[in-house]
C-alpha cells in the first residue's frame, strides 16, 4: 500500500485548522475567521509570502528527514514534518490560539486511520521563529511560526492506543497493562487442546495514573493503601479485535513517585480469582492459611503355615484421620478459642466439629486436637498450627 503523500497530509492539516478556526470564531474566541492553505511545495509557499493583502495564512509542509521504516515486516514508518506558517501581525494572537487548539486536540486525540494505515500523531507547541518588519510599500508587518509534528504509521498492526482497559465495567485511563497466563504441564496427558481453570493461572498488572473524579480509580488506590484483601475486580481489556475479561483478586499494589511534576502511578497486579471454600469450626467461619485432611490406614500381618510353606494374610485396619490447619490469629472467638486451648493444655480433651466440602460435597469431622503450637517468624502476629484427630 502506498504511504500518505506529502501533499495528503498537507490537505488533511489544512482541513482541520480551517475547521478549529471556524468553531473558535463561532465561539467568540477569536477576532477574524481565519482561512489556512498549506502546501508541500516551498516555491509556492515562498511566492504567497510575496501577495500583499493576503485573505489566507499560506504555510508549507516540510518532510524534515528520509521516510524510513522503523519495521519493514510489520509496515511501520514514522516521519518528522515541519510545517512554517506567514502570518501578518495583526493576526498573530487569533493564528496561535488556532494552532494551540490544534495542538491540544492532536495529542489527545492522537490515533486515526487513513487510507487502510494507523497513524498515531505527536504535535508540539507552535514555535515563533521570526518578525518581519516591512517599512517599506503597503505591505503589513508580518511574522513566522513552525509547528513541529512526527507521525507513525502502522500498516495492518495493532497500537497500544487501540486498546482500552476497564474495571468492573469503567473504562480506565491507564499508562500501560501486561497480562500473564501460565499454564500447567502435566506429565501424563498427551499434548492438544485441554481445558481447566485450575491448571492456568492469570495476571494482569495494570499501570494507572491518579485521577480525581474517577470513583473506581480513587477505590483501587484506596484498596491498595489499606488493610483489605481477597477483593475481587473484573478486569476487561481489548488488543485489536480480541477482547480478554478475567475476575481477578487485587493481590498487590505500588505507589511510586519522584518529587517533580509527573502524574503520579500507581501499579495493580491482578491474579485469577479461584472458588474459595471456607472452613467452620463448631459452625464458626475461621481464617485459615493451610489445610489438609489424612486419611490412613494400616495394615495387620499375619503369618499363616500350612500345606509345609509359610504364607502372610495381610489384612487392613482402620486407624483414624488426622488434619492438619494453620489458623490466623484474626482476633475472631474461635481463634482466640482454640489458642486458649493449646495455652491450657485442653489436648485430646475438648471435641470439634470441622465442617468443609470437597467437589460441592460438604464433610464433617468430628475430631479431639492432639497437637497445637504458636508459630511466628518476622512478624509477631501468632498463628496457631493445630493438628487434629479422630475415627476414620
Amino acid at each position: 500500500m502506498e504511504y500518505l503523500s506529502n501533499q495528503t497530509i498537507a490537505k488533511l492539516i489544512e482541513d482541520k485548522l480551517n475547521d478549529y478556526s471556524d468553531l473558535l470564531f463561532s465561539n467568540e474566541l477569536i477576532t477574524e475567521q481565519i482561512r489556512f492553505r498549506i502546501t508541500d511545495d516551498f516555491q509556492k509557499y515562498t511566492n504567497k509570502t510575496l501577495y500583499e493583502g493576503l485573505k489566507y495564512v499560506p504555510a508549507v509542509l516540510q518532510l524534515t528527514a528520509p521516510r524510513m521504516p522503523e519495521y519493514a515486516f510489520a509496515g511501520m514508518l514514522a516521519e518528522d514534518y515541519v510545517i512554517t506558517f506567514y502570518g501578518v501581525i495583526r493576526q498573530r494572537d487569533d493564528i496561535q490560539k488556532i494552532l494551540n487548539y490544534y495542538v491540544r486536540v492532536e495529542n489527545d486525540e492522537r490515533v486515526f486511520t487513513q487510507d487502510g494505515w494507523t497513524i498515531t500523531k505527536t504535535v508540539q507547541k507552535p514555535r515563533f521563529i521570526e518578525r518581519l518588519d516591512h517599512n517599506e510599500g503597503k505591505k503589513e508587518d508580518s511574522f513566522i511560526l513552525q509547528l513541529v509534528l512526527n507521525w507513525s504509521y502502522v500498516l495492518g498492526g495493532v497500537v497500544g492506543r487501540d486498546s482500552n482497559v476497564k474495571v468492573d465495567n469503567v473504562t480506565m485511563d491507564y499508562y500501560s497493562i501486561a497480562y500473564r497466563n501460565d499454564k500447567s504441564l502435566l506429565p501424563n496427558i498427551t499434548f492438544g487442546t485441554h481445558s481447566n481453570d485450575k491448571l492456568v493461572s492469570e495476571q494482569v498488572v495494570v499501570n494507572f495514573p491518579i485521577q480525581s473524579g474517577n470513583a473506581k480509580n480513587a477505590e483501587l488506590l484506596a484498596s491498595i493503601l489499606n488493610n483489605s484483601y481477597n477483593k475481587t475486580h473484573t478486569i476487561q481489556f481489548t488488543v485489536g479485535t480480541v477482547v480478554k475479561s478475567i475476575t481477578g483478586v487485587l493481590r498487590s499494589g505500588t505507589l511510586s513517585y519522584n518529587n517533580d511534576n509527573q502524574i503520579v502511578g500507581f501499579i495493580v497486579t491482578f491474579q485469577k480469582a479461584l472458588p474459595r471454600i471456607p472452613i467452620y469450626i463448631d459452625d464458626q467461619t475461621v481464617l485459615v492459611g493451610a489445610f489438609s485432611v489424612d486419611m490412613e490406614k494400616g495394615i495387620e500381618i499375619i503369618p499363616e503355615v500350612g500345606a509345609g510353606r509359610l504364607s502372610v494374610n495381610a489384612t487392613p485396619v482402620r486407624i483414624g484421620r488426622s488434619i492438619s490447619m494453620t489458623v490466623i490469629l484474626d482476633g475472631s472467638t474461635k481463634a482466640n478459642e482454640l489458642a486458649e486451648d493449646i495455652a491450657n493444655d485442653q489436648l485430646m480433651k475438648k471435641q470439634y466439629v470441622i465442617r468443609h466440602s470437597i467437589g460441592g460435597v460438604e464433610r464433617t469431622y468430628n475430631v479431639f486436637m492432639q497437637k497445637g503450637h504458636y508459630r511466628y517468624t518476622e512478624n509477631a502476629a501468632l498463628t496457631l498450627e493445630c493438628i487434629f484427630a479422630g475415627a476414620a
